[in-house]
This record gives C-alpha cells, structure tokens and sequence, in this order.
C-alpha cells in the first residue's frame, strides 16, 4: 500500500490548511486588531482568554478524532485495528486531562495580567531582565505549538490549524499582558 501512495492527501490537506490560517488570521486582525493600523491587541477581557482557549483545546480535540475516522477511511490502521473506540477514548482522556491543566495554568497567570487589553509584543524597557524571563519561556511554548501546528498541517489533523494559530495568539497575548505596565492603558 504504502509504494502506491502518492501526494495527495497531503497536499490537499496542506492547501486546506493555507486557507483555514488565512481565515484564522483575517478574523483575529477583524477582532483584535487596531483600526487606524496593523497592531494587534490582546483579547479584551479575562473571559474572552478563556473562552479562546476552551474553543482551542476542542478544536484540537474535533480535528484529532476527526483524523481518527479520516485515516480509518483511507485504511491507514493495520488489518487488525478493526475498532476506533481505543484511540477515542485515550485521546479524550488525554484532552481532558490537558484542558483541566490549561484551565488551572490560566487560571493562575489571569492573576499576574495588567490592565486590558494590551498591544500585542508588549516589551518593558524599564525592565528588561523582566522582559526576557518572561518572554524565554512563553516562546518556547510558542515555539511548540507551531512546531506541532506545521507537523500537523499537511495531516489528517489539519483541521486544528486555525486551533494551533490561535494558541499562539493566545500565548503571545499573555506574555504582553503579563508585562504590559500596570498604569497604562492601551
């Protein structure tokens, strides 16, 4: 089977994907982005922070049980995987597990967010050791997600892209928020 395969699928699923990210991107300059130019801000309120991740983690979720049955479909599973209830139920518990441990992560960090919302890529010059500490590991975070969101794109996972794009708007918003300056209101 696997001598016969040719580019297809993923091609089709790389394109599908460019235009899901054009979507994603278009819609979040049209919310969160600033009229007079291309800036764009962090969402508007800690509500809206947990509203995107929570659409985040079950779109991740939708486009990992939906390439459970696209990849079953195209008989990529061996002969002897004759059932998708295994895979379902792990991914599942594994997303719940990861949504308790994002919530809990949000929950804590939308004590330290300053005033809302903030311009995106928000650098403190007054602090700039703060600056770095806090942007080192929100950028590794970033880092990973559009490593995964690239490796998944061309997949039968590619549904998640818009997913992976706002997961690292989400990232960025809150290392900006978190050092944006308390007085100051953007």
């Amino acid at each position: 089977m696997a001598a016969l395969r040719t580019l297809r699928h993923p091609l089709i699923q790389s394109g599908i994907s460019l235009i899901f990210a054009g979507a994603t991107l278009r819609g979040l300059v049209h919310f969160f982005g600033r009229v007079d130019r291309f800036a764009l801000r962090s969402p508007p309120n800690r509500l809206t922070f947990f509203a995107m991740g929570t659409g985040v983690v079950a779109l991740s979720w939708f486009s990992q049980m939906q390439s459970l049955f696209i990849d079953f479909d195209r008989h990529e599973f061996p002969s002897c995987a004759d059932t998708l209830a295994i895979p379902i139920s792990g991914i599942t518990g594994m997303y719940l597990i990861v949504f308790a441990l994002c919530l809990g992560v949000g929950a804590l960090l939308s004590l330290g967010l300053n005033p809302l919302p903030t311009p995106l890529f928000a650098w403190r010059k007054d602090q700039p050791v703060k600056s770095v500490l806090v942007t080192i590991p929100f950028g590794c975070i970033a880092l990973a997600i559009v490593f995964l969101g690239i490796t998944s794109a061309w997949t039968s996972a590619f549904i998640g892209t818009p997913a992976a794009i706002v997961a690292v708007f989400l990232t960025e918003a809150t290392r900006s928020a978190l050092l944006n300056e308390p007085d100051v209101q953007s």
